[in-house]
């Protein structure tokens, strides 16, 4: 991606410069903002400044429900993401919030599809085996293999 932490810096500060000047209330600029959000995201989780990352995250999320609404599938697939991100930084029970919360959104949303249940429930089952709950994390792990199996 970027060779050298000057090349990080040119590109972080781009980016951030893009998501400020884009801020409105216009939908095409908060789109480009969620644009602009999204690749901050993933600059700041490969250069491994999790701080950032999160924060990017966070505010990715909140730009989400304003464009979409809090129960889009778009909300719960970020929501997904930051929690995929935390079982990464070993913050699991931050990671079993966000993915409870990726739950109560798609169950509100008619377009969820059982695949992304099924990622949840494998994170989750990664969040309850590695803090020591066995039982929730057999639990998980069946309820995703069971929608795999189905799902072939």
């Amino acid at each position: 991606m970027y060779t050298g932490i000057s090349e990080f810096e040119k590109a972080e500060a781009y980016l951030i410069k893009a998501f400020n000047l884009i801020k409105d209330d216009t939908e095409l600029c908060k789109a480009r903002a969620k644009t602009a959000l999204s690749n901050l995201v993933s600059l700041y989780r490969h250069s491994e400044n999790s701080s950032e990352a999160e924060s990017a995250y966070i505010k990715l999320i909140e730009l989400k429900k304003q464009l979409f609404g809090p129960t889009h599938k778009s909300v719960a697939k970020s929501l997904i993401d930051l929690g995929f991100f935390y079982n990464l930084e070993d913050k699991y029970y931050k990671g079993e919030e966000t993915l409870m919360s990726a739950i109560k959104v798609y169950d509100q949303n008619p377009e969820a599809i059982e695949e992304d249940y099924a990622t949840i429930y494998e994170l989750l089952y990664d969040v309850y085996s590695k803090t020591g709950r066995s039982d929730s994390a057999k639990a998980y792990g069946d309820k995703a293999t069971y929608i795999r199996l189905c799902n072939r």
